[in-house]
């Protein structure tokens, strides 16, 4: 869980900052850098990545964390703990040290 925040929170604070001025200077789809039709296109890109879709899903994932940890008391907040919370299958079993394990990788990513 603290994971998911830090890399939510560091990546917030540089690249919803910073990410239209790359795409300024490096827009790609044959639009020339630091142009007028380059700016039209950083600026709402970066929304994209940056706006309500990105923390639509951030929020989908917040409330099924803290359903598990608030309402039905389980206090581990890994996401095999939650997986099993729901299917019944252990936490402590291969399969949940798979899921921990792949999560890691993906957050570190």
């Amino acid at each position: 869980f603290m994971f998911i925040c830090a890399g939510l929170g560091s990546s917030t604070l540089y690249w919803g900052v910073a990410e239209w001025a790359y795409y300024y200077q490096t827009p790609g789809l044959n639009i020339a850098p630091r142009s007028q039709q380059a700016l039209e296109f950083s600026v709402p890109y970066s929304f994209f990545h940056w706006g309500i879709s990105a923390w639509a899903t951030y929020t989908l994932a917040s409330l099924i964390m803290a359903y598990h940890f608030h309402v039905r008391k389980n206090k581990g907040l890994s996401l095999s703990g939650i997986i099993a919370a729901i299917t019944g299958v252990r936490p402590q079993g291969p399969w949940g040290k798979l899921v921990d394990l792949m999560f890691l990788i993906a957050t570190v990513g």
